[in-house]
């Protein structure tokens, strides 16, 4: 498979996310139009995910694939702590479990 196999898949898929997110607020009769400080964050967020999503194809196709693939699983992770930080959400004690065994798993991971 060619290096550059993985990069069109994902312009097309930056292009077509937010014209599909559009349509489907106006089928539900939604409003799309962001107001306040969600538009500050959701300036971020498209370039933000367009840049993990390069980090690990590049990953997959120069390093290893199980670094690159336990790396990447740890999104939830990444998620819950958002959550907490940005929204204030409580971490359970189940979550912070999670947590813990997630920073285990990668620095595992990372000893080799």
């Amino acid at each position: 498979m060619p290096d550059t196999a993985g990069w069109w898949p994902l312009a097309t898929c930056q292009l077509v996310s937010v014209p599909s997110v559009i349509a489907l607020a106006v089928v539900m009769g939604a409003r799309w139009v962001p107001r306040g400080r969600v538009v500050r964050l959701a300036v971020f967020t498209g370039p933000l995910g367009a840049s993990a999503t390069g980090a690990f194809l590049l990953a997959t196709q120069h390093g290893l694939l199980t670094i690159a693939g336990v790396l990447s699983s740890l999104y939830p992770a990444s998620t819950v702590l958002l959550a907490a930080l940005v929204l204030h959400e409580r971490v359970h004690r189940a979550q912070g479990v999670g947590l813990g065994l997630c920073a285990v798993a990668v620095a595992c991971v990372a000893a080799g």
